[in-house]
């Protein structure tokens, strides 16, 4: 993690390989759903926690932040499509 950009990479590549081992095809690392799962491996991994699939499944649906940027959470990924990636 002292890599910032070594620490980046290996979110990007987590998020690109988890969203198509689910079947979410996503063109590039800058689709909602991308972004939204990187932020959530950036928090958890920066606070030395890991994720388990069950983690993971409340994180999408329920994150611990409440803006993604600048961008309210609810404008830029809303809960019916966080709860529909969850699943």
């Amino acid at each position: 993690m002292e890599d910032g950009e070594l620490f980046g990479d290996r979110i990007s590549s987590t998020v690109e390989s988890l969203l198509s081992l689910v079947g979410v095809s996503v063109d590039g690392t800058q689709s909602e759903e991308a972004v939204l799962l990187g932020a959530i491996f950036q928090g958890e991994w920066t606070e030395g926690r890991g994720l388990d699939l069950e983690k993971l499944i409340r994180q999408i649906q329920r994150p611990n932040f409440g803006k993604v940027g600048v961008i309210d959470l609810e404008s830029f990924y809303p809960e019916k499509s966080r709860q529909s990636l969850g699943r």
